[in-house]
C-alpha cells in the first residue's frame, strides 16, 4: 500500500494517479471547482487559498491557449485592462467611466461632431448649436488668418479697410454715393516702373502702369474777371473785385455784406448765421432732401429722390443687399445663410482661431483630418490613438496589448508592485521555481519541502449497514493516519475535526453493495444536517461501485464535517469495508484530508 505524497511543487499532475483504488481516478483535463454534483473537486466561496498549484497544469493548457480570443469567454473589466463589454454600437464613439464599462455614444449624424463641456459627456451637435460651440455663432467674433471667398461684397458704401501693423490706422477704399454702372477695374499682372502711373488700357476697365507726358508751360495768361500774366519768371493773377458786390482781400475772396443780390438770383430765404433755414436742398444739388432722418438709421440713396433712413438696427442685424433693390436688416439664421455660413452652406477656412487671437488654431491636416495647434484630434477610422494621449498607438487588440504591455519574455507574469493598477514585468522564473509571496509583493524562489504536517485518513473496518432511504453516518473505527488529532476511533466516527485552523484538502469515498438503487454520499458542515457536497449515483444488482467528493474548504479549529450515506434500493444495503488483502492498497470506504495553506 503507498501512501499519498503532497509535495510543494509545480511539476505537472496531469495524467498522474493521486489516489489508487479500485477504479483508479486519474487527473486528466479541465477539473472545475464549484458546488457541481458530480465535480471531482470542489471549493466553497470564502477566503480559500490554493498554494503552489499551477493553474495552466490544473487545466492542461499553457501559453498561447490564452492569447487565443476563440478561448476567451465572458468581458474583461477596464479595471484589468478590457472594456467591460461584450459589443459596441457599429460606428459609435466611445466613452470612457473610470472603471465601470466603456460605452458607445449613438452613430453621428450627417455634419455632426463631438463636443465636450468639461465636465460630463461629450455630445453630437451640428448647424447653429454647433457654430456656437466652436465659435463662429451670431454672437461671436472669429479671427481667421485668412479667408477664401470667390467674391467680398461691401455693401452701403461701406469701407474696405486695409489695417497697418498695428491695427490702428488703414488705407480704406468705397465706392461712391451713386455708381451710374457696375464696372470692375483690372490691375496689371506686375509692378510698374518708378513715376508710373495707373491709366485705363481700354473700356473693359483694365489698368495699365503708363509713363505721364511732361512738358513746359510757355506763358500765364490772365483770363477774365482777371489781370496779370507773364510768359517767365514769377508770375502773379490778379482778381479784379467790383465795389458791393465782390471783396478781394489778401487771403481771400468775399461777397461784400452790402450785396443786394442782382434780377437773376431769386432769394428764397434768409441765410443767417451760418444755418439754411430755406426749403430742403434737393440730392440734385449736394443736399438730401429731407429736413429730419431717424437717430442711429442707416441711410439709403434712392437715385435724385430723397435720401431715406432705414430702421435702427436691433442687436447682431446687419445690413444685406441683393443687388437689385433696398438692403434690409438681417439676423440669426437668416443672416448666416445671407453671408454663406447657414446650415446648408459649407464655408472654407485655411485655419479659425478659438476664444484667442493665436493660441488655439483649428486648422485641417488633410482630408478628414483636423488638428488644434498641430496637434491631431483623434476620430474614429482617422489616426490611432498614441499611447501619449491616452490611446494604445495600435489598431487591433494584438497590437494594442503589445504596444502596452511590459511583458518582453514567454513566461513573463503581469502584476501590481506597488499596489496600483500599474502593471510591471516579474521575470519568468528558473527551472522548478515556485511563486512565493511574503504577504506585500511577490517572487520566484526554490520549492520549499512542505510547510504543514495536518494529515488524517480513517476507514471502515467493518461492512456498515444502510436503511432505506435513511441518512446513515459512515463510522470509520480505523486509522492509517492521524498526525493531529482530526479523528477519534472511539466516538463521532463519522466525523474530521480540524484541530488547526487553515485551508484542507477534503476527500471522502464510500464502495456500495451490488443493488440496484440510487445511493448518494453526502459531505455535511460541523453544523449540519445541510450538506456541502454529494456524489449521486444509479448501481445496478450487476457490480459495487464506488462514490466520492473532494473539495478543498477553509475551516475553523474545533470545527468538523462528517460523512453519510443515503440509498433507495428498498431494503437495508452494506457499505463496504477495506479487507485488508487482495489487489487493493487502499480502504474501500475512507475519508481523509490534509492541510495545503
Amino acid at each position: 500500500m503507498a501512501d499519498i505524497q503532497v509535495a510543494n511543487t509545480d511539476a505537472d499532475l496531469s495524467g498522474n494517479t493521486v489516489v489508487t483504488e479500485e477504479n483508479a481516478y486519474t487527473i486528466t483535463g479541465l477539473h472545475t471547482f464549484s458546488r457541481s454534483a458530480n465535480a471531482p473537486f470542489a471549493c466553497i466561496s470564502g477566503s480559500a487559498v490554493v498554494t503552489y498549484l499551477d493553474a495552466d497544469k490544473l487545466d492542461g493548457q499553457e501559453g498561447a491557449y490564452y492569447l487565443a480570443a476563440a478561448n476567451a469567454t465572458g468581458t474583461l473589466a477596464v479595471n484589468r485592462g478590457g472594456t467591460g463589454a461584450a459589443t459596441f454600437t457599429d460606428g459609435g464613439v466611445l466613452l470612457g467611466s473610470a472603471t465601470s464599462a466603456l460605452t458607445a455614444m449613438a452613430v453621428l449624424a450627417d455634419s455632426e461632431m463631438i463636443v465636450g463641456d468639461g465636465s460630463g459627456d461629450p455630445v453630437a451637435e451640428s448647424g447653429a448649436t454647433l457654430r456656437t460651440s466652436i465659435g463662429v455663432g451670431t454672437g461671436d467674433s472669429p479671427t481667421f488668418t485668412a479667408v477664401t471667398a470667390g467674391q467680398v461684397d461691401v455693401t452701403a458704401e461701406g469701407d474696405l479697410r486695409l489695417q497697418d501693423n498695428s491695427g490702428g490706422e488703414y488705407v480704406g477704399l468705397d465706392a461712391p454715393a451713386t455708381v451710374s454702372g457696375s464696372y470692375t477695374l483690372t490691375l496689371p499682372a506686375a509692378i510698374g516702373s518708378v513715376d508710373q502711373v495707373l491709366s485705363i488700357n481700354n473700356t473693359d476697365g483694365t489698368l495699365q502702369w503708363a509713363t505721364p507726358v511732361s512738358g513746359d508751360i510757355t506763358s500765364v495768361v490772365a483770363g477774365a474777371g482777371m489781370t496779370g500774366g507773364g510768359a517767365s519768371g514769377a508770375v502773379t493773377l490778379n482778381v479784379i473785385g467790383t465795389a458791393n458786390k465782390i471783396t478781394v482781400n489778401a487771403d481771400d475772396i468775399t461777397i461784400a455784406t452790402t450785396y443786394v443780390g442782382q434780377e437773376s438770383l431769386t432769394t428764397l430765404g434768409t441765410v443767417a448765421t451760418g444755418t439754411w433755414e430755406a426749403t430742403d436742398v434737393g440730392v440734385a444739388h449736394g443736399g438730401t432732401g429731407v429736413s429730419t432722418l431717424t437717430d442711429g438709421g442707416i441711410l439709403l440713396g434712392s437715385g435724385s429722390s430723397a435720401i431715406t433712413a432705414m430702421a435702427v438696427l436691433a442687436d447682431s442685424e446687419m445690413i444685406v443687399g441683393n443687388g437689385s433693390t433696398d438692403p434690409v436688416a438681417e439676423s440669426g439664421a437668416t443672416l448666416r445663410t445671407s453671408i454663406g455660413v447657414g446650415t446648408g452652406d459649407s464655408p472654407q477656412f485655411t485655419a479659425i482661431e478659438v476664444g484667442a487671437a493665436s493660441d488655439t488654431t483649428l486648422a485641417r491636416a488633410s482630408a478628414g483630418n483636423l488638428t488644434v495647434e498641430g496637434n491631431a484630434l483623434y476620430r474614429a477610422g482617422g489616426t490611432d490613438v498614441a499611447i501619449a494621449d491616452g490611446g494604445t498607438g495600435a489598431g487591433t487588440a494584438a497590437a494594442a496589448f503589445a504596444a502596452l504591455s511590459p511583458l518582453t519574455t514567454r513566461g513573463d507574469i503581469l502584476y501590481s508592485p506597488d499596489g496600483t493598477l500599474t502593471g510591471a514585468r516579474l521575470a519568468v522564473g528558473g527551472a522548478s521555481e515556485v511563486l512565493t509571496s511574503d504577504g506585500t509583493d511577490v517572487a520566484w524562489a526554490a520549492a520549499g519541502g512542505g510547510g504543514f504536517s495536518e494529515f488524517v485518513l480513517a476507514y471502515n473496518e467493518s461492512a456498515i449497514s444502510c436503511d432505506d432511504q435513511v441518512m446513515t453516518p459512515i463510522l470509520c473505527d480505523a486509522e492509517k493516519l492521524d498526525s493531529d488529532s482530526m479523528h477519534d476511533t472511539g466516538s463521532n466516527e463519522s466525523r474530521i475535526t480540524f484541530t488547526t485552523a487553515g485551508t484542507y484538502f477534503i476527500h471522502m469515498r464510500a464502495r456500495t453493495a451490488a443493488a440496484d438503487a440510487e445511493w448518494a454520499l453526502y459531505m455535511l458542515e460541523s453544523d449540519g444536517p445541510n450538506w456541502l457536497y454529494r456524489d449521486t449515483r444509479y448501481i445496478t444488482n450487476s457490480s459495487a461501485h464506488c462514490m466520492q467528493v473532494s473539495a478543498i474548504l477553509t475551516r475553523s479549529a474545533a470545527s468538523y464535517i462528517s460523512m453519510q450515506v443515503w440509498q433507495n434500493s428498498g431494503s437495508s444495503q452494506d457499505v463496504q469495508a477495506w479487507t485488508g488483502a487482495g489487489s487493493y492498497s487502499m480502504p474501500l470506504t475512507y475519508m481523509m484530508a490534509f492541510r495545503i495553506a
